[in-house]
């Protein structure tokens, strides 16, 4: 991915997927293009991850189309690629993995090769070198020989993240990348997803629950709503307080930051005025 060659972004449409009898994501169409950031955000249940799967092949669209659009040649069809093909293509970091027991943080950064390495683990001469970038990207070089049964769970987080970075793809799917981590590495990692796509042209899709973390990396958000896309657009279109209230079955506000330009929100509770009021009271002089 830091060293892709290929510039390439993934579009879906009309995606219904399933579970079991029942449809789950309806008609969903959405494009993901080199050089941008697409956040999926929405309540619980709502589809996001289940979407974010089908566009990585992990779940099986009942009907629509994954179409990957290399910038220097022909679509193709995403669903009849070899499996090794669209790993060079797209990989996803999801959001819970096992916790492999007897290999070091180097070892699993390097299945992120695979897509490279042909049966008995072929030569693979850019292999290493991915592997260091990847890892001193995501700040775990001083972990390479650490093993993974050993780290907390924001290491582990990052080691996964440098597997995805490793297999040098031109689109990146994640969902909730920032879990266990603390503020000092969510920054980081969102620095470091801007600087993929800005800087190295990555097509990225990310899932997040927060919504003003959405609206500042974010160049289209795609808000879902009971597996159906209930907006999309630029996150001062898409994230408009009485949809978002609608959404999420609680009022919500939303203000732009006058420090930042941001889009902030902020869910209004029943207690929300009571502290406000208490606020404005400590501070009248």
């Amino acid at each position: 991915m830091i060293e892709a060659t290929e510039l390439s972004g993934l579009e879906a449409s009309d995606l219904v997927l399933r579970y079991g009898d029942r449809d789950v994501v309806h008609g969903a169409a959405l494009t993901l293009e080199p050089g941008r950031i697409l956040a999926l955000v929405g309540p619980n249940g709502s589809g996001k991850s289940t979407l974010l799967r089908a566009l990585a092949r992990l779940h099986p669209a009942s009907s629509g189309a994954i179409t990957v659009t290399p910038s220097d040649g022909p679509a193709a069809d995403a669903l009849m690629m070899k499996r090794s093909d669209f790993a060079r293509h797209v990989t996803l970091l999801s959001q819970s993995r096992p916790v492999p027991h007897g290999l070091s943080v180097r070892d699993v950064v390097e299945f992120g090769r695979h897509p490279y390495r042909g049966r008995w683990r072929a030569a693979d001469p850019e292999g290493a070198s991915a592997v260091e970038r990847a890892m001193e990207l995501t700040g775990i070089t001083a972990l390479a020989g650490r093993g993974v049964h050993e780290l907390s769970g924001g290491q582990l987080q990052r080691v996964w993240l440098a597997g995805c970075l490793a297999q040098d793809t031109s689109v990146l799917l994640l969902d909730e990348p920032t879990n266990h981590l603390d503020l000092r590495y969510k920054v980081e990692i969102f620095d470091l997803l801007h600087d993929l796509a800005r800087v190295h042209g990555v097509a990225i899709g990310v899932v997040l629950h927060d919504l003003d973390e959405a609206a500042a990396i974010a160049d289209h958000v795609v808000v879902l709503s009971d597996g159906r896309i209930a907006a999309a657009g630029p996150a001062s279109e898409a994230l408009d307080a009485d949809l978002l209230s609608d959404v999420y079955s609680i009022p919500i506000v939303t203000h732009t930051d006058p420090l930042t330009g941001r889009l902030r929100t902020r869910a209004v509770g029943r207690h929300s005025e009571r502290r406000n009021s208490t606020t404005e009271r400590s501070i009248d002089p």
